[in-house]
């Protein structure tokens, strides 16, 4: 039976394992409709998405590659792996376990196959009935395209300053910025020079409200990017991380 139309959710950093009795019908789906219907580039900011295919897993090799396709500087955006019709535990294990360490979701995939639950580790299992003739994705693509830079522009990186709120305006002073009396920028250099703050803002420094005062003061004038210290206290705060070291906690947050 031919699906005329169907549409697949799912997101960034995924693997997808693909079950299944390979075929000339499969891997064309795989390689022509899926992988295409993943692309969400944005040439004008330079972004491609990035897709890696694995058609044979018995590859000497495959382990190792998939490791580094789903680790920095590759990372890439989706994975995609032909499975053998009947895979070894191990292999999926295997899998799984790269894909926890490296922060992928797996999903399953059934082509002309009914589905069955082959492992708890998989977000989601889905059933294609090939040929499909017209095939699409949704995914949160388009929530990273918001946020992709400006490549024409110049870049100002500015990281961990740790309540150090005196020496954080003496920086952005020299960059051509100036401030009214209570801290608020009056004056900044050219908009095509952005300053990104890279986190870390709080804690260590002993002068938590004047920090956060003076960033939400200016908030128009910055990128931020949440560091593991605002990650950590916005999560203690609502009673999500137990068993924290209270001395640590005192003393540095």
């Amino acid at each position: 039976m031919v699906e005329t139309n169907l549409q697949f959710n799912t997101q960034l950093h995924t693997i997808f394992l693909f079950f299944g009795k390979a075929s000339i019908e499969t891997v064309s789906f795989i390689e022509q409709q899926f992988m295409s219907a993943l692309r969400n580039d944005e040439p004008s900011k330079n972004y491609y998405t990035t897709i890696q295919f694995f058609p044979d897993t018995e590859q000497i090799n495959f382990l190792s590659d998939l490791n580094k396709a789903t680790t920095f500087p590759a990372s890439a955006d989706y994975i995609l792996i032909q499975m053998e019709e009947e895979p070894s535990a191990l292999l999926q294990e295997n899998i799984e376990k790269l894909a926890k360490e490296n922060q992928y979701q797996l999903e399953a995939i059934f082509l002309n196959s009914p589905s069955k639950p082959v492992s708890s580790q998989f977000s989601n299992q889905h059933t294609f009935s090939l040929p499909i003739s017209n095939f699409s994705v949704q995914s949160n693509g388009d929530q990273l395209k918001k946020y992709l830079l400006e490549p024409e522009k110049t870049y100002h990186i500015i990281g961990d300053t740790h309540e150090c709120l005196e020496e954080l305006m003496t920086l952005l002073e020299k960059s051509g910025f100036s401030f009214n009396s209570s801290g608020k920028i009056i004056k900044r250099p050219d908009p095509s020079h952005q300053f990104i703050l890279l986190g870390d803002s709080i804690d260590k420094g002993k002068n938590t409200k004047a920090i956060l005062e003076f960033l939400y003061l200016n908030l128009e004038h910055f990128y931020f990017v949440i560091g593991n210290h605002e990650s950590f206290v916005y999560h203690y705060l609502q009673g999500k991380i137990k068993n924290a070291n209270e001395e640590i906690v005192s003393r540095f947050f």
